[in-house]
């Protein structure tokens, strides 16, 4: 339902006025995903490198 309504009023949705209303909540959404992909991807390298770590031949 949430789709087609979103279809039908796509010429309101796309309109200047709505996207300057929600331009700084789109920006701070990057910004805070920027910074989540960067700490994920830290933490996975710290991950990879305590598994290697332990293991010995």
């Amino acid at each position: 339902m949430i789709v087609v309504l979103c279809i039908y009023f796509r010429d309101y949705l796309t309109s200047p006025s709505v996207q300057q209303a929600i331009y700084p909540y789109l920006m701070n959404g990057w910004i805070l995903l920027t910074y989540l992909t960067i700490y994920q991807s830290l933490y996975m390298v710290y991950q990879i490198w305590t598994l290697r770590k332990h293991i010995q031949a």
